[in-house]
């Protein structure tokens, strides 16, 4: 899984983001420091550019990828009110005389009922880009290649490897102050017409039933809970392992998206803890985690007291010999130095095929579970490719 990528092209890679992420800088380095990288550049996008500024963002990015023939540029989570539009600049890539690959990845979970659509950056983009990736299919896979796309392919959420790690004090069941722990805020929505107004609303009957059920013995870390007598107030973000370590099951909550494969960071984080984690399933997220020891999953908020007790009444040995499997899983497959690197190697087989004149390969696919069929999962989770 951590072997260097082998490819004589040993790729420069630019990553163009609306914001920070730590987890995106520490992966690169990792890839650079085991020779899959040659070198990797990593700059921020503000927002609210006028146009004059933003074509001279990009008639310097032009240069640097030129001078430095970058191979590999991605627009990562590129998408949000206020950011300028790339497309000009990815038509004019193409005239560069390496031909660097243009890719641009979706992180948020639009499309749905009551959620948004795609903002216009996004749709223009995965118009004008090589490949699109996406942390969801199904619905959402098919909208993106409805605004053009040419390639689609899944690359779920992970971990951040710079912010989280396993721990390596084994979890103790016995020692806990908590039977279940949820980590997340109350933060509402007054528009019904908005996905928010109704996921907000779902989050808040799942902690309300968890309380009602377990009573002192439950804890919801987070903001906007305040009333509640298992309200603990809020945990800073990179203190999620240790918080749901003081409990012996965690609770991850309510799925934003319904779209297939669609996961938020939420379970790959929490699961380092070495906890159980219980969850509610969304199609497909049993093909990349396995259920009933990665994880356990309900089909709606209603089952999710009873598959709690149903692990409660395990003795503590059982809970962290589950927790210690899902947490060393992750750690193995699931940080986001495994997601880049299954992504390099998905964008060095497409810029190959390309300047070859061929059909691409298939995509990495190296985060589904062993066991999964892969030819199974090829037309659910990608578009485009010829199989």
């Amino acid at each position: 899984m951590n072997e260097p990528i082998g490819t004589t092209t040993n790729p420069s890679l630019l990553v163009l983001s609306r914001g920070h992420h730590p987890g995106v800088d520490g992966a690169l380095a990792r890839l650079v420091s085991d020779g899959s990288l040659r070198t990797w550049q990593h700059e921020c996008i503000d927002h609210g550019q006028d146009a004059h500024t933003a074509e001279a963002t990009w008639k310097r990015l032009a240069a640097t990828i030129t001078r430095n023939r970058t191979e590999l540029v991605v627009f990562h989570h590129y998408h949000g009110s206020g950011l300028p539009d790339p497309q000009p600049f990815i038509e004019s890539l193409r005239a560069a005389p390496h031909r660097p690959l243009i890719a641009f990845t979706g992180g948020d979970p639009f499309h749905g009922v009551f959620r948004p659509a795609h903002p216009e950056v996004f749709k223009r983009a995965s118009e004008a880009a090589d490949i699109t990736l996406n942390t969801s299919a199904g619905v959402a896979a098919d909208a993106i290649t409805g605004y053009g796309a040419k390639l689609f392919a899944l690359w779920p959420n992970s971990a951040c490897t710079v912010r989280f790690s396993k721990p390596k004090e084994p979890y103790r069941a016995s020692e806990t102050e908590f039977d279940v722990v949820f980590v997340g805020s109350n933060n509402t929505s007054r528009d019904p017409t908005k996905g928010f107004f109704w996921f907000s609303r779902q989050r808040e009957r799942l902690v309300k039933t968890l309380d009602r059920k377990f009573g002192e013995r439950f804890a919801v870390f987070g903001n906007g809970w305040e009333g509640l007598r298992s309200a603990q107030g809020p945990t800073p973000f990179d203190a999620q392992i240790e918080t749901c370590r003081r409990a012996r099951v965690v609770v991850g909550g309510v799925p934003y998206s319904p779209a297939r494969y669609y996961t938020s960071n939420r379970p790959f984080i929490q699961m380092m803890s070495g906890v159980p984690f219980v969850d509610i399933a969304v199609d497909g997220v049993e093909t990349i985690l396995r259920d009933g020891e990665h994880w356990h999953l309900v089909d709606s908020i209603d089952r999710v007291a009873d598959r709690c007790d149903d692990l409660l009444a395990r003795n503590n040995s059982e809970l962290e010999e589950l927790g210690e499997l899902a947490a060393s899983y992750v750690a193995a497959h699931h940080m986001s130095t495994d997601r880049w690197r299954s992504l390099l190697r998905t964008l060095l087989g497409v810029r190959q095929s390309l300047l070859a004149g061929e059909l691409p390969p298939q995509p990495d696919l190296s985060f589904f579970l062993p066991e999964v069929t892969i030819a199974d999962e090829l037309p659910l989770a990608t578009r485009g490719w010829v199989s």
